[in-house]
C-alpha cells in the first residue's frame, strides 16, 4: 500500500465535522488493480469538499483499511500530538463494511454513515403492487411493518445510516464528482503510478491554495452550488422532515410510503436510481 498526503493538508482536520471516503477502480495503476483500488479521503471546508489523503491499495480487506487509518492516526499524533476532531466527526462511506469496521476500531468516531439511497429505492420498487388483491394488500401491510421497523426505527439504521436531521453531506457524490474530474485528466483507465502521483500533486497544490483562501480571508466564499442543486436539496430536506414528523404522529400506510417516494422522484433525487 502507498499512502500520499501533504502534512499541511492535515490542518483541515483540526475542526473537521465530516470525513468522506470513497474508492475508485478506474484510476488505479495496473499493479493496484483487481482487487486493488485508489482510495481517497475528503473533508468539508466552508461547504466545499477537498481531498486530503490518497491511497493505492493492493488489498481491500479490513486489515488493509486498518493500515490506512492507522497511518492517518499516526500522522495526526506526530503533527498535533492528538487526533484533533476526527473522533468527533461524522465519517461517510459507500457500502464498505471493511472500511467502516476499521474506522471504528482506529478512531471510534462519533458517527459512521453509509450511503444506502439505492438500496432504499430498490426496496420500495420491489414492494410496488402490480395487481390489487387481498394477498397483495396483506403483503403491502407486511412491507409497511418492515419499512417502519427497519428504515425508521431500527437503531443501526436510524443512528448510523439514517439522514434525518443530518445537516452535512448525505451521500458520497462529492467525492464521485472529484473522481470524475480526475478521469478527465487521464488518457485511459489505469494510468501509471508516476502519472497518478503527478495528478495527486496537482490536486494537493490546488487544495492548499483554495483552503488557505477559505480559512484566512473572511470574505472568501466557497464555489456557489448550481441553482438546481440548491432547489433539490431544499425540497428534499423539507420532504424528509415532513415525512418523519408524520410518521412519528400517525400509523404509516403503504400509500403514505409511495406518496413520499413520488415526492422524492418529483424533486429529481431518485430518478436515476429508479
Amino acid at each position: 500500500m502507498h499512502v500520499f498526503f501533504a502534512i499541511s493538508n492535515l490542518d483541515m482536520l483540526l475542526e473537521a465535522e465530516f470525513v468522506l471516503c470513497d474508492e475508485n477502480h478506474k484510476c488505479n495503476p495496473p499493479e493496484f488493480h483487481k482487487p486493488g483500488q485508489l482510495y481517497t479521503l475528503h473533508t468539508m471546508v466552508k461547504g466545499e469538499c477537498h481531498p486530503f489523503l490518497f491511497a493505492m491499495m493492493k488489498k481491500v480487506d479490513q486489515d488493509a483499511y486498518h493500515h490506512l487509518f492507522n497511518s492517518l492516526r499516526q500522522a495526526m499524533v506526530t503533527r498535533f500530538h492528538y487526533l484533533s476532531n476526527l473522533p468527533h466527526a461524522t465519517w461517510l462511506f459507500d457500502f464498505e463494511p471493511a472500511a467502516m469496521g476499521a474506522c471504528i476500531d482506529v478512531f471510534n468516531p462519533l458517527k459512521v454513515q453509509e450511503h444506502l439511497c439505492l438500496l432504499f429505492a430498490q426496496d420500495l420498487l420491489r414492494a410496488v403492487p402490480i395487481y390489487t388483491s387481498p394477498m397483495i394488500n396483506a403483503q403491502m401491510q407486511e412491507f409497511c411493518k418492515y419499512f417502519t421497523g427497519y428504515w425508521l426505527l431500527m437503531p443501526l439504521i436510524r443512528d448510523d445510516w439514517g439522514q434525518f436531521g443530518n445537516s452535512g453531506p448525505w451521500t458520497t457524490y462529492y467525492m464521485e464528482g472529484w473522481h470524475n474530474g480526475l478521469h478527465s485528466h487521464i488518457n485511459s483507465c489505469h494510468p501509471s503510478l508516476a502519472e497518478l502521483i503527478r495528478l495527486f500533486q496537482v490536486s494537493q497544490n490546488t487544495t492548499k491554495f483554495q483552503v488557505c483562501a477559505l480559512r484566512i480571508d473572511p470574505l472568501a466564499l466557497p464555489k456557489p452550488q448550481k441553482a438546481d442543486v440548491i432547489r433539490r436539496n431544499t425540497l428534499l430536506q423539507a420532504e424528509m422532515n415532513m415525512f418523519y414528523q408524520y410518521f412519528m404522529s400517525a400509523q404509516t400506510s403503504f400509500q403514505d410510503i409511495m406518496n413520499y417516494l413520488d415526492q422524492i422522484i418529483a424533486i429529481g433525487v431518485l430518478s436515476q436510481q429508479l
